[in-house]
């Protein structure tokens, strides 16, 4: 390399990944999801929606809460509310 040349780091990327609409009836796909997400070490969060279809209260469904709580990658969570 030359006297004025200079090596070009890349430059780190940054993103937020979320996964939308998680709730106990995309449970399956949701999960699958966040498998292959924790497969290549990237982080990202749940956007919860707490009473699906008036009829999906998550309370109601603590296997799945429990599994959303223990996902290891998990950093942050928050709630839909959706105004029919």
């Amino acid at each position: 390399m030359g006297q004025d040349q200079q090596w070009i780091q890349p430059q780190p990327r940054l993103g937020v990944v979320t996964i939308h609409d998680a709730c106990p009836a995309f449970s399956t796909k949701i999960f699958e999801l966040a498998d292959e997400l924790e497969g290549l070490d990237i982080k990202f969060n749940f956007a919860l929606i707490p009473f699906f279809n008036e009829k999906q209260d998550l309370p109601r469904f603590p296997e799945f809460v429990d599994k959303i709580n223990h996902t290891s990658t998990v950093k942050s969570f928050y709630t839909v509310f959706t105004m029919n």
